[in-house]
């Protein structure tokens, strides 16, 4: 055997290979049994060799080095260390492990030989690597993945060298958790620095590690992963004895001190590092090694398992309550975390609980379901339907539960589930659930029929779908027997799922619709294809048999032409289903052939909706088979429907347009290539065979007529195409014409039609025909594209032209090329930018197509006109494609060499981008591997070198605008001085500011600048990323060198800290990415060197005092983004946490007292770099270690003594709750859909909730406690009310849960912030009170509030707290999108109005009006409101109608009943005061809202018929004097109430109060003239609502005639409001002259005179100049 590892010398045999490439080479060998018999035989000399080297790397690696300057000495040692530990793993487990496992009759001598105890001793290599792996294990030094090799080496040499299974585990016990006072003097000597440290435990609640790096308590994870899968499972299941002390208490509190097992201990520990671990890698490994042990659990559990019943019952009772209840609360914490690892992880480890959980069953044979997974249903289906994680979880849970009990727990579950489809974050675990409930009802029923008839088991097939499954079946069972036999044994899923999906598809939910079709339908479908024609019916159903299946008939429409094209897609349904059902003759095909009416194609190709007209477009297009054939009839209707559907401003239909487009020519394709074979074998012996010469023929001319049929249709759509690429078209017409075009060249090319797949790689293409697709006149329509005003229409045009074969048909001659480039110079040359670009894509098209392929030497004419001596030209080479490159070049030369002498006048004549844009298309067309390039290197090298020298010169040009302190409107001395001297530019313009090509001088020369620096940096970008590097120490050769990337970094760094202007230094920083990803990833070292070092002198210049930038720091932090995000691996990321460190330890250093005068401190730049980080969304996961951090560092920074240090805490701190709360997904913030729970923040962010209550409590201390109110407010405060009232509640309150436990200290400060003097601060902490409860304690909080709202000495500021934190909470937990469920309102409806009476009293005899407008909006709202009930979109749902109907009713009825004296006395005070004390409400600040309230109190106590104090007759007159108050706050509260009610409740409106009387009473004060604009608009609007569709009463003292002539005074009297006047009576208008036009009473002239006016006013108010409310009116009148 070789002396391979000789450690201290040379080895015998010299091989040039690092350390770790040798053992690696070892390591392969085991793969081999060749190899492991060699190892083997030498295994003690190998083992002891490599336990020599590894206590050489140990030494020489477990040393303190800097993160962020890591020797290469190190990095090899280390790398070689793990190589080794790999193989010394290897050799243990697969040579000695294995092998003692397979031979247990061996000798004890030879069995025991590595055993170490009193009596024996091992070999010394073996107490070496067992100190080494101890070493490694507890070392923080060392990567995770180097600790759990060494711990799995610790495991199996403790289990190896253990003389027995019981040994084994004291020593593991002893060892890693605790002292149990054996004697270990035989053990190796472990270093007191390892015991102290005890493997992590202690090292772990140190302060050694930070957000981002890696948790010292994972080494220990190493360890118990280790033991975990490395030592006998006896030894898991083996009872230990009892510790005398623990090394880890917090861990083991809990534990029984009976009857423990390894296995449970192993549990603890990791739940321990699962819970506590801050960085999320640490928390990913944490929650795999749960796995893993879960895992282990499963397979010892399983039927499979050898382990004995003892064992099996030792390994379930390590699962118990607790256990359960830990893993779930992970689950629930973290199924939701922004890092998609750690959600698959917390997924396994739900699946794999609830699979050791009905093990458990099994093994104590447990029939029914357990317990555990009982209460775990109901509490997900009983949670926030706005939650993501509830309805997958919910769908792993329903596959494990029978679907009666998912019902009997919430008999609305499945339509709960669909109206989760109503958001797009919800939407697919939602669909998944739904799928999930629908599939589990199925096998249930194939279950039962199994037992019974046996026909779901039938094979189905897409016959199926169209006939009958019967044909499947024996022919000798009757067809339609079988049928019935199906329909009867689906029918409980069909139950299960018809009337909620049907309800849902009709329902006025567009969003809701679109996912039942995108997700629900094709699986539903596959499962049985039946269940389409069954829904089908339902929908096609007018009479009652279906009666409340359709939620409304506006959408039935749309769910039957949904439902067809998901049918089609599968093959449901062909062209061979579609006839015209409403000529009434009988179909030939049979009557089990079921049909679709050829009408409904019709209608929904010209309904208004897209969605359904883009759905009729799949029905026609989609289909499983590529050869599927092509009716008549499809081209018929696709020829109806292209024409009308071009134009559309819907993104998604024209997207769904090409893709339904795409599949249906790849049909056409493929049908065509059968009908092409079919022909030819026709004319074969083969093909003719059977068959007469009249049959031939008639065969043949059947598909010679089909293939001439889609040759017209093809030429048809390609003429139809060109002519929608029409000047002046609209983007959307020529953007969907070119994308059609565009697929029809890939599908039937230009030259020769492709293969269709699955063709031999020599087949030759036998198409029938070819599309005259590059025709001149085409080739002229798509270059005319170029010039499109749309950037993405000029970019598919020039995709196109590049297909086309160089030279293009009527292009094919030298002077027909210069005059296309002569074309594309003038539009190069345009100062404007779009123009400009397609330039450069004429020059780009020329430069590819004739240049490049066909070897041309085009001229590019200079601009003659003036001065060109000063110009260097760069010498021509004889290459074509060189030497046009040149060209332009030159042509660049010609523009700086203007800009040099005159930059206003260039700035106006001779802009730079144009140029620019034109080198950078023809610098993408360069293939830098093909002979072009690598044939002509130095030309090439020189050209580069050109274009960087101009870029450069292009910069230094433009940067004393860019870098002025004003860029926007300062233009530099010398630059007044230039506009002095050029008299004739001046002159021009008549003197005067404004040039006529470009407006204002400064902003024509600042454009300039700006696009020059932007093409700029584009072309360098793609140069610089595109272009092969050379390098002398790879001995590679390239176009560019080396030192050309360091050159090109220099000028981006000098761009990025000094240009002022945000366009220009914006536009550097994709280029500055793409040249730091570039060395990064470079394999010379010195390259990949660069950007750290740039990296530390930008985080140096932050504490320089020679930095002195604009706003935000200007390019500064883009400078630092770009170097971090250039690095591709989040998962070995070095420069964030280094770039993190150092900015927030600079961003948090105080600053002085006086530091208000600065702008330009280190803090705020550090702060504006912390904020782009932030905001990147490529570093949006990376970024999630520090977001506690920041959020505490942003809310220091407001009460900083610096204002612009605060600004900069304000910014950063909106932009940290977007990264934790993630983007708004509906407008209003706080609602559910918006927040996460208080759990869920915390467990994410550790160490911010106690940072948050200090903060809070200093806040609070100071609100309360200062003696003048400038002091009041402590900064802090309001930041964290904010963060606080952006979360959301949960319904149930976890014990388990250690952050809810801590949130009683939020809700103590939150409350004592009623007291507070500033109305503000009330409301907010109110807001924030919200999420900081369960909806299960709402009410024990809500009284306790109250009962305080009670106290002798209370101030009125108090008073008004208490009753807006009551006011909140009632409105978070009950309305809208609350949680709370039915206990939790019938607890409300029982306790809340014996508490809030006594309260009520109080306020309303003592209190000030605006504690009284608060105790009247809490009885409005939920008192008298019915808002609190329940949902009432979820009424008409399939057992939702029943329970949620029953819940409304019950608490209705309880209302009625507990809430009659408090009613009675509320509005028995609402109507004295209206009548009696009017005058005492008006004159008192707040009077306006109290009487609001009142009104608002009156008017529903009336009509909900509670208002026992007022007959009709009052209850109307008093409404009418509402009507008619001096107060328009009350006039409007009064209308808008009216309004409400005759919406809802009609009826009980005109049940209670005398419409008419009112309706005449709002007549007269139109009449009038009603002031104030918004009780004009309810008053127009009010008067059509209570006639019944006659805004005017009959009966009324105001003639029709004259009153109509009013309102339009109203309109024609600009000064009376103006326009919103206008869009307020407009509709009104128009409603009465249709009553005076139909009022027979009314004179002849009279309606005449009416009509006449009428239209003027609507032709008067019809044109493009209006705005578009106003419009809308019009239209409306």
């Amino acid at each position: 055997m070789i002396d391979f590892f000789a450690v201290g010398g040379q080895p015998r045999v010299e091989i040039d290979m690092a350390w770790h490439q040798r053992a690696l080479c070892l390591y392969t060998t085991l793969d081999y049994a060749m190899g492991r018999a060699a190892l083997h035989a030498d295994m003690d000399t190998i083992l002891d060799q490599l336990s020599q080297l590894l206590q050489a790397r140990v030494l020489a690696t477990n040393v303190e080095v800097a993160r962020d300057h890591v020797p290469s000495e190190y990095t090899e040692a280390m790398l070689d260390l793990e190589f080794v530990l790999k193989l010394i793993l290897a050799m243990i487990s697969r040579l000695i492990v294995s092998n003692n496992e397979s031979s247990p009759s061996q000798t004890p001598s030879s069995t025991n030989q590595f055993e170490i105890s009193p009596s024996h001793k091992p070999q010394e290599y073996i107490v070496r690597i067992l100190k080494d792996a101890i070493t490694v294990s507890s070392s923080p030094v060392y990567h995770r993945d180097i600790s759990s090799i060494s711990g799995m080496i610790f495991a199996n040499l403790i289990d190896l060298t253990s003389p027995s299974v019981q040994e084994a585990t004291r020593r593991i016990m002893g060892l890693v958790f605790g002292e149990n006072g054996q004697d270990s003097s035989y053990l190796p000597a472990i270093p007191s620095a390892m015991i102290e440290m005890d493997f992590g435990w202690n090292t772990y609640l140190g302060e050694k590690c930070g957000p981002g790096e890696e948790d010292a308590g994972m080494y220990m994870l190493g360890i118990v992963r280790g033991l975990l899968t490395n030592i006998r499972q006896e030894a898991l299941v083996m009872p230990i004895e009892s510790l005398s002390r623990w090394y880890a208490p917090a861990v083991f509190h809990d534990l029984p001190k009976d009857g423990l097992v390894l296995h449970q201990v192993l549990f603890h520990a990791i739940a321990y590092l699962c819970a506590t671990s801050k960085d999320m890698s640490s928390k990913t490994f944490a929650f795999e090694t749960m796995g893993h042990w879960l895992q282990q659990t499963k397979l010892h559990l399983g039927e499979r398992s050898t382990a004995s019943v003892d064992m099996k019952e030792a390994l379930a009772q390590c699962i118990n309550d607790q256990a359960q209840e830990k893993l779930t609360t992970y689950v629930l914490d973290y199924w939701e975390d922004p890092v998609d690892t750690v959600q698959h992880k917390v997924k396994n480890i739900l699946e794999l609980l609830l699979d050791i959980v009905y093990l458990k069953s099994t093994l104590r044979n447990e029939k029914t379901t357990p317990t555990f997974v009982t209460q775990l249903l109901e509490r997900i289906l009983m949670a926030d339907g706005h939650r993501k994680s509830k309805h997958p979880i919910l769908a792993i849970l329903v596959g494990r539960v029978p679907i009666a009990e998912v019902v009997q727990l919430r008999q609305d579950a499945l339509a709960q589930a669909i109206l989760a489809l109503e958001q797009l974050a919800t939407a697919p675990g939602a669909a998944v659930a739904i799928n999930a409930m629908i599939e589990k009802s199925w096998k249930e029923c194939v279950e039962q029929d199994s037992r019974g008839a046996k026909v779901l088991i039938v094979t189905t097939t897409k016959k199926s779908g169209k006939e009958s499954s019967a044909d499947t079946v024996v022919s000798t069972i009757d067809a339609d027997a079988t049928r019935l036999a199906r329909k009867e044994a689906m029918q409980p899923w069909v139950d299960f799922w018809l009337k909620p999906i049907t309800q849902a598809l009709t329902a006025d939910n567009d969003l809701i619709r679109k996912h039942i079709g995108h997700f629900i339908f094709s699986p539903l479908f596959s499962t049985c294809p039946e269940a389409f024609w069954t829904l089908l019916d339902v929908l096609n159903d007018q009479g009652a048999v279906y009666s409340g299946y359709i939620s409304d008939e506006k959408y039935r429409f749309n769910a039957i032409v949904l439902a067809i094209k998901v049918a089609r897609s599968l093959d449901l349904v062909d062209a061979s289903n579609y006839a015209d059902l409403s000529s009434g003759v009988s179909d030939a095909r049979g009557p089990n052939m079921r049909q679709i009416d050829i009408s409904v194609l019709h209608s929904a190709m010209y309904h208004a909706s897209g969605d359904i007209r883009i759905d009729v477009l799949g029905i026609l297009c989609e289909s499983r088979r590529s050869t599927t054939p092509v009716a008549s009839i499809e081209y018929e209707l696709l020829m109806q429907f292209l024409p009308l559907n071009l134009n559309s401003v819907v993104p998604d239909f024209r997207q769904k347009l090409y893709s339904h487009l795409a599949k249906f020519l790849a049909r056409v394709r493929g049908n065509c290539y059968v009908l092409a074979r079919e022909i030819a074998k026709l004319h074969t012996p083969v093909g003719k065979k059977n068959l007469t010469e009249a049959d031939v023929a008639v065969m043949t001319s059947e598909r010679e007529a089909k293939v001439a049929e889609t040759k017209a249709f093809l030429e048809w759509l390609l003429d139809h195409i060109f002519s929608s690429i029409y000047p002046g078209a609209s983007f959307q017409r020529v953007s969907t014409s070119l994308r059609l075009l565009g697929v029809m060249i890939k599908t039937f090319g230009i030259e020769s039609t492709p293969l269709p797949p699955g063709s031999k790689p020599g087949d030759i293409s036998r198409f029938p025909f070819q599309l005259p697709i590059a025709n001149e006149e085409h080739t002229k329509v798509l270059l005319s594209c170029l010039l499109n005003p749309f950037d993405h229409c000029r970019e598919q045009a020039l995709e196109i032209l590049m297909e086309f074969k160089a030279p293009f048909a009527g292009y094919g001659s030298k002077e027909s090329v210069d005059g296309m480039v002569r074309w594309g110079l003038d539009w190069l040359k345009s100062t404007r930018a779009g123009e400009s670009d397609s330039g450069g894509l004429v020059m780009k098209t020329v430069f590819v197509k004739y240049a490049i392929e066909l070897g041309w030497d085009i001229q590019l004419p200079y601009d003659e006109s003036g001065d060109l001596s000063g110009v260097k030209f760069a010498k021509e080479t004889g290459n074509p494609a060189v030497d046009f490159t040149i060209r332009l070049q030159n042509l660049l030369r010609v523009q700086l060499e203007k800009a040099r002498v005159n930059q206003l006048d260039a700035a106006h004549h001779h802009p730079l981008h144009g140029s620019l844009i034109g080198l950078r298309y023809l610098f993408s067309s360069i293939d830098y591997a093909s002979p072009l390039v690598t044939n002509h290197r130095p030309l090439w090298q020189a050209v580069h070198k050109d274009m960087m020298d101009l870029v450069e010169n292009i910069c230094g040009i433009v940067m004393g605008v860019l870098s002025n302190p004003s860029p926007e409107g300062n233009i530099p001395a010398t630059f007044t001085e230039m506009e002095e001297s050029i008299d004739a530019v001046i002159s021009s313009s008549g003197g005067d500011e404004f040039e006529q090509s470009g407006g204002p001088n400064h902003q024509v020369i600042l454009s300039y600048c700006w696009r020059a620096i932007k093409e700029s940096s584009a072309l360098m970008e793609l140069v610089l990323s595109k272009a092969t590097l050379g390098s002398s120490i790879l001995k590679v050769d390239g176009i560019l060198e080396p030192s050309a990337l360091d050159r090109a970094g220099g000028l981006f760094r000098r761009l990025l800290t000094t240009i002022r202007h945000p366009g220009a230094f914006s536009s550097v920083f994709p280029a500055y990415i793409s040249l730091c990803t570039r060395l990064l990833n470079s394999e010379d070292a010195t390259l990949a060197a660069l950007p750290r070092a740039w990296l530390e002198e930008n985080l140096d210049s932050i504490l320089s005092d020679s930095i002195s930038v604009t706003r935000r720091s200007a390019g500064l932090p883009l400078c630092i983004l770009a170097i971090v995000n250039a690095e591709l691996s989040d998962s070995r990321r070095t420069l964030l946490p280094m770039v993190m460190r150092r900015v927030m330890a600079i961003a948090a250093k105080p600053v002085s007292p006086d530091a208000n005068q600065q702008v330009d401190l280190p803090q705020i730049h550090a702060m504006n770099v912390l904020r782009r980080l932030f905001m990147d969304a490529k570093l949006s996961t990376s970024v999630l270690p520090y977001v506690g951090q920041g959020l505490e560092l942003s809310i220091r920074a407001f009460s900083s003594p610096s204002w612009a240090v605060r600004n900069c805490g304000v910014m950063l701190f909106s932009t940290l709750l977007h990264r934790v709360f993630g983007a708004k997904r509906v407008r209003d913030e706080h609602l559910a859909i918006n927040g996460i729970t208080s759990r869920e923040l915390f467990a994410r962010l550790e160490g911010l909730c106690g940072f948050l209550q200090g903060q809070l409590e200093v806040a609070v201390s100071q609100l309360l406690g200062a003696e003048s109110s400038q002091d009041r407010v402590h900064p802090g405060l309001y930041p964290v009310l904010t963060l606080l009232s952006r979360l959301q509640p949960s319904l149930h309150a976890d014990p388990a849960d250690t952050v809810d436990g801590g949130m009683s200290a939020f809700v103590t400060l939150v409350r004592r912030c009623a007291a507070s003097a500033i109305w503000k601060t009330r409301e907010m902490a109110a807001r924030a009170l919200i999420p900081l409860i369960a909806s299960r304690d709402l009410m024990g909080l809500v009284l306790d509030i109250l009962q305080g709202s009670l106290k002798t000495n209370i101030s009125q500021n108090e008073t008004h707290g208490l009753l807006v934190q009551v006011q909140f909470l009632l409105r978070g937990h009950l309305l809208g999108e609350g949680v709370a469920d039915r206990k939790v309102r019938q607890s409300f409806v029982t306790q809340f109005a014996d508490a809030f009476g006594p309260v009520t009293e109080r306020v309303l005899k003592t209190g000030c009006q605006m504690n009284r407008w608060m105790v009247l909006s809490i009885y409005t709202e939920f008192v008298l409101g019915q808002e609190w009930l329940g949902r009432d979109t979820v009424d008409e749902e399939e057992g939702a109608a029943m329970e949620m109907e029953s819940e409304r009713e019950e608490m209705k009825r309880l209302s009625d009943v507990h809430f009659k004296s408090i009613r009675d006395f509320i509005v028995d005070y609402a109507v004295v005061g209206l009548v009696e004390e009017k005058q005492t409400y008006r004159q008192q600040i707040g009077g306006h809202l109290v009487r609001r309230l009142m009104a608002r109190t009156m008017i529903s106590a009336t009509i909900l018929g509670v208002n026992s104090a007022l007959s009709k007759e009052q209850a109307s007159d008093m409404v009418r004097s509402l009507l008619e108050d001096d107060d328009y706050e009350v006039r409007l509260e009064t209308l808008e109430t009216l309004q409400q009610l005759l919406e809802s409740n009609t009826d009980d409106v005109k049940t209670h109060l005398n419409v008419v009387a009112i309706h005449n009473t709002l007549i007269n004060t139109l009449f009038k003239g009603e002031e104030n604009l918004e009780c004009l608009r309810v008053e127009v609007a009010m008067i059509t609502s209570l006639g019944g569709g006659n805004p005017f009463p009959e009966g009324s003292q105001v003639k029709i005639v004259e009153f109509w002539e009013r309102l339009f005074m109203r309109i024609d009297n600009e000064a009376t409001g103006g326009v919103a006047v206008v869009e307020a009576i407009l509709p009104a208008t128009g409603n009465v002259f249709v009553q005076i036009w139909n009022d027979p009473k009314v004179e002849e002239r009279l309606r005449i005179d009416c009509l006449n006016k009428w239209a003027c006013s609507i032709h008067k108010f019809a044109n493009e100049y209006q705005v578009i409310p106003l419009d809308a009116m019009n239209i409306s009148s």
